[in-house]
């Protein structure tokens, strides 16, 4: 009797679970950042980027993808990894200025600047519960920032502390353009996506500590620790993002990353011993719940549009959609041209390409196959 091959689809709430394991990475090594005060930051940034490089480059080698990606689809690849190097440094600096708290929640404000950039860039909704979260974390950050022209000169805010905020809002808004630039990238594996974004992460950043003379060896084997724990959160946050994302939609997916902003404030107060403001604490909260709206909103709009897609014998001839097998199911092929709309659409082509077949192995598809015509009656 053959064994049946296990399914991790099969397991309830795995998506969930992904997600969750993820943000305990993601805010782990935000923790990892703020520890390692030997180094600068950038100096961390470029050695976990060296740690991403290398296990990427070997899940590469053992998917037998493409190296450079889809020819029609690298000034796109190119501008991601830019805009994600340059998010990626601001936010390592901010951290460095500011409480972990406060840059964490002012970068998870992306999302709402996804959809702001989307209908500006690409002409999608922008309906009233988006202007409704924009404007609750706009609010959000107003808190977290205090700025003196509603607080007074009383604020207490320093140089450091005002660059540290506009570095985490610089490091939102440039990994939103960059979330948004990738809705171009339909056919490029994700692997090749965060390979080519560690190796820029690399070379950008041995150029600017060359430029400002920052680079300090890690004189003790903690710091190397702390670095190598860096990187490697770095790497499983990516992993298991990914897989959330082929498991379960990006609206439930979003609103579990949130959690990130609750366990930067932990960690905040039990383990780095930061003065959190009260202000801060109601600025994360409306960003958090901001998070969760948009969210539950996007998880509803993905419902509601599975439920209305046609299947099967409902595609019409006209619209030049073919109807192919996947797995045992009819499904109908999206033309590329379709966009998709999730939070982070960085992780998952909604647009289904025939001419792509590594998508289909991408989303654990394993034998695509055109239906058989039927014979008349």
């Amino acid at each position: 009797m053959s064994r049946k091959k296990f399914d991790i689809r099969r397991v309830p709430g795995v998506g969930i679970i992904c997600a969750v394991i993820s943000v305990i990475f993601w805010s782990t090594a935000g923790l990892c950042i703020k520890l390692s005060t030997d180094v600068h930051a950038l100096e961390v940034l470029t050695i976990s980027a060296i740690i991403q490089t290398v296990i990427y480059f070997l899940v590469m080698v053992y998917q037998k993808v493409n190296y450079l990606g889809e020819c029609t689809e690298r000034i796109p690849l190119f501008l991601r990894c830019t805009l994600g190097t340059v998010s990626m440094a601001c936010l390592y600096t901010s951290y460095r200025l500011i409480p972990l708290s406060d840059a964490t929640t002012i970068r998870f404000t992306a999302p709402v600047f996804v959809a702001a950039f989307a209908y500006l860039l690409l002409r999608e909704p922008f309906g009233r519960m988006e202007i409704l979260c924009a404007c609750i974390t706009i609010t959000g950050c107003v808190l977290v920032g205090r700025p003196t022209f509603l607080w007074g000169s009383g604020t207490g805010l320093t140089t450091d502390t005002i660059l540290g905020l506009a570095l985490a809002l610089s490091a939102a808004i440039t990994i939103a353009i960059s979330m948004t630039v990738m809705r171009k990238l339909q056919k490029t594996p994700a692997p090749v996506v965060i390979f080519w974004f560690s190796l820029e992460t690399v070379c950008l950043g041995l150029v600017s500590l060359w430029v400002l003379d920052e680079y300090k060896w890690p004189s003790t084997g903690n710091v190397w620790l702390i670095i190598a724990m860096t990187g490697l959160c770095g790497a499983s946050d990516q992993l298991f993002i990914t897989l959330a994302l082929k498991l379960e939609n990006a609206g439930p997916v979003a609103v579990v990353r949130a959690l990130s902003v609750v366990i930067s404030f932990i960690f905040s107060v039990t383990i780095l011993n930061e003065k959190i403001l009260v202000t801060s604490f109601i600025g994360g909260a409306l960003i958090f719940a901001s998070i969760i709206v948009m969210g539950v909103y996007k998880w509803r709009t993905d419902y509601k549009s599975d439920e209305k897609a046609p299947v099967g014998d409902e595609c019409c001839p006209e619209n030049n959609n073919k109807t192919y097998t996947i797995g045992g199911l009819s499904v109908v092929q999206v033309l590329p041209s379709v966009q998709s709309y999730s939070i982070y659409p960085s992780y998952m082509a909604r647009a289904v390409d025939l001419s792509a077949p590594h998508i289909f192995s991408y989303l654990d598809v394993q034998h695509v196959k055109a239906p058989e015509a039927r014979q008349p009656v």
